[in-house]
């Protein structure tokens, strides 16, 4: 009597079922990592894109401002200071500078103000956050004689700042200066900076600090004189 062949079942063994899911475990944990790894390279170019746009805005709002800069010969009878200037104070944090302009718009029909203000921009920290740095900036409104100088309103340019960098070019020294004063007989009376050059320093996610730099051109440079 001849036996007839020895058939095998059909199936995976134990070693065949725990080495394919060993690969699939590692194909699985490659992929989530490349996903991953998308994902945070999209969030982080997302963000840096937003940054610029921040800084882009922040810095143009400065420059339009700085072009409008102008100061004027004619105060009130007994004024004690002038009512328009351009003062520009360098420090060893940030700058700072406070100047008057003809950019100011106004909101409310009737409201007592004109296109006149004083602007302020400096760099201080957070109200609730002491560890963050932001650019502000401050607009006081004219309105009659009252004083130019009072506090007025405040808002955040640029969040994250590290340091506000300005310099202003004196065309009759042909130099670039870290200070300018309109009031200071030892400064630049009635003379406006041809140009201010501003450096806005900022901080990435990592830590980083990242200078964006741009120019304004003051346009009145010489102050306003009508004859009588």
């Amino acid at each position: 009597m001849r036996l007839g062949r020895r058939t095998t079942a059909n199936g995976f063994t134990l070693i065949e079922v725990t080495v394919a899911v060993a690969i699939l475990g590692i194909a699985g944990a490659l992929v989530w990592g490349s996903f991953w790894g998308a994902m945070r390279a999209k969030d982080a170019v997302e963000k840096a894109e937003a940054r610029t746009r921040e800084v882009r805005l922040g810095m143009g709002r400065l420059v339009r401002d700085i072009e409008h800069a102008y100061v004027s010969k004619h105060d009130p009878l007994g004024a004690i200071e002038p009512r328009t200037f351009f003062i520009g104070d360098h420090h060893l944090g940030s700058d700072q500078v406070s100047f008057s302009y003809m950019g100011h718009m106004t909101l409310r029909e009737g409201a007592h103000e004109s296109e006149t203000a004083i602007v302020t921009y400096f760099v201080d920290s957070d109200r609730k956050d002491r560890a963050r740095q932001h650019l502000f900036r401050r607009e006081s409104r004219r309105i009659g004689g009252e004083n130019p100088k009072e506090a007025g309103p405040t808002f955040v340019v640029c969040e994250n700042v590290v340091k506000l960098r300005l310099e202003y070019f004196d065309r009759s020294q042909d130099d670039w200066r870290d200070e300018w004063d309109t009031q200071n007989a030892d400064g630049q009376p009635d003379r406006l900076p041809d140009r201010v050059r501003i450096t806005l320093t900022m901080q990435d996610e990592r830590g980083k600090e990242i200078p964006f730099v741009t120019e304004a051109r003051v346009f009145l440079l010489d102050p306003l004189h009508f004859g009588s």
